[in-house]
């Protein structure tokens, strides 16, 4: 029990293979994800493990903790939830990683965020019938009595008394879909259609190979969005014109050849005194992320010196509501 309680409860087979269960405490949501999975592959150890805790007279305490746990992880409310949050997590967790990855260009990212939402999305429109499936499967193979779908719902806690809801009701609606609803609420707010409009208009300005990603009609569909910077038709078309002039400029200059990331380019603009040729283009940059960054929207980074990078919403937060820093990575 103690070895569980602490997280060193560990097993596998190869020279190369280790299954470990970390306290919720000392992990992120990327490694709650590996958690679950371990807690998935591993359940019957850990169930014989509890077991022979429970009968187990040496110490009252522990014996009494290990029956309260056995109880919970032979339950069919425990196994439907692990199963569900193995699926989600499964989704969020490879976004996560493919987010905090520092080579990862902003365009695949914004791509990465959209097919995990329609995953997230096809799970709760066709996945309801397949994880229960699998859960059938789960119980049937270690001995988890499965509700009857149609009786009402019990939630084990004191007598049992008319519910207002069947076991369907309660694990389709309240859990299943509710769980699902919430981690597409989070994601669309950290990754509204606006924000991703603006990160993929943004990344027009990448100088990777020689300025390849540069369209001039995005930035200028872009820069209608701030009308306080461009209130009138005048100073937009006078951006238009210094942008052209601009990409000329960088694409012509040796300097400019080997810049990777926008923060970069911002920097050298400013080593080379182009922010002073091109005012406008560099002033209007830094501008739209910062004021993007105080509206606590998604903001892509690596963009310069008065910005820090991040992105999908508060550094050091995941797309997913945890700790992952999922803004730590992602450059353009």
């Amino acid at each position: 029990m103690a070895a569980l309680a602490e997280g060193e409860l560990e097993s596998g087979t190869g020279l190369n293979q280790e299954v470990g269960i970390k306290r919720p405490s000392d992990t992120r949501w990327g490694s709650h994800f590996a958690s679950l999975l371990n807690i998935k592959n591993i359940y019957s150890s850990i169930c014989e493990v509890l077991e022979d805790l429970s009968e187990d007279n040496s110490d009252r305490d522990r014996k009494v903790e290990a029956i309260r746990i056995l109880k919970s992880f032979k339950s069919f409310d425990f196994v439907f939830c692990l199963h569900l949050m193995v699926d989600i997590l499964g989704i969020t967790n490879h976004l996560n990683t493919t987010l905090q990855r520092k080579d990862q260009d902003i365009v695949n990212a914004m791509n990465q965020v959209s097919s995990s939402k329609k995953a997230i999305q096809e799970i709760r429109d066709l996945g309801w019938k397949p994880l229960l499936g699998n859960i059938t499967l789960f119980c049937d193979k270690y001995d988890v009595e499965i509700v009857d779908m149609e009786y009402a719902y019990y939630n084990g806690i004191g007598r049992r008394r008319g519910s207002q809801v069947n076991n369907f009701h309660h694990y389709h609606v309240d859990v299943f879909k509710a769980v699902i609803d919430m981690q597409l609420q989070e994601l669309n707010h950290r990754f509204n259609e606006a924000s991703t409009k603006l990160l993929l208009s943004i990344a027009c300005l990448c100088p990777r190979e020689s300025f390849k990603a540069f369209n001039l009609n995005k930035l200028m569909e872009m820069a209608t969005l701030y009308r306080e910077e461009f209130p009138t038709e005048y100073d937009l078309q006078l951006l238009e014109v210094e942008l052209q002039n601009y990409i000329k400029d960088v694409r012509e200059d040796e300097r400019f050849n080997r810049l990777k990331s926008i923060g970069e380019l911002a920097k050298k603009m400013v080593d080379e005194q182009k922010h002073i040729i091109f005012p406008k283009t560099r002033h209007w940059r830094l501008r739209t992320l910062a004021k993007e960054d105080r509206r606590g929207g998604a903001v892509v980074v690596g963009f310069g010196l008065d910005c820090p990078e991040k992105i999908g919403g508060v550094a050091g937060k995941s797309a997913t509501g945890g700790g992952d820093g999922v803004g730590e990575g992602v450059g353009v």
